[in-house]
């Protein structure tokens, strides 16, 4: 993604759209694959918004985008995992997680596979506080680390906590 163009840009569509390789990006307009420079991103709010989905979190990362999309069916998956979750919080740590601990180990679970930044934005928890509670989620044994240490790491229950 161009350093000029933010993703509050590309949401609100104040930007101009410039392909990086205009001969692929001509050869994808002639076989159809591309309708119209720069309308990709408002054409799939549009659709979210007319399938009633839950709109995509758009994160900065590396020069590029990191997209999270949430499925249709994501009321029933977290209203099964928080049964077994809230089965596991009120039973096995009997009360040892303050509400921010669980907030945290709730959405970790509800959106496997999220990052630190993710977790921020989502929850507006500081990034001191969150490494805390991260630190003591490890040490409880409730979460893993996958991925690279620096960058494209993220987050997931552990198995033995939801099963």
């Amino acid at each position: 993604m161009p350093d000029e163009i933010t993703v509050e840009d590309l949401l609100s569509n104040n930007y101009k759209s410039n392909p990086r390789n205009k001969l692929i990006a001509e050869f994808c307009k002639d076989l159809g694959l591309i309708e119209k420079y720069g309308s990709g991103i408002r054409r799939v709010l549009t659709a979210f918004k007319q399938y009633g989905l839950q709109p995509p979190i758009w994160m900065p990362m590396s020069g590029g985008i990191n997209v999270t999309l949430i499925g249709a069916n994501k009321d029933k998956v977290i209203e099964e995992r928080n049964g077994t979750l809230n089965g596991t919080l009120n039973g096995t740590l009997n009360g040892t997680l303050n509400d921010t601990q669980k907030r945290v180990l709730t959405f970790i679970a509800e959106n496997q596979g999220t990052n630190a930044s993710i977790i921020i934005t989502a929850l507006s928890i500081p990034r001191d506080t969150l490494n805390k509670i991260i630190r003591s989620l490890i040490n409880l044994k409730l979460i893993e680390r996958k991925g690279s240490k620096k960058t494209g790491g993220y987050w997931i229950v552990e198995s033995t906590v939801i099963r």
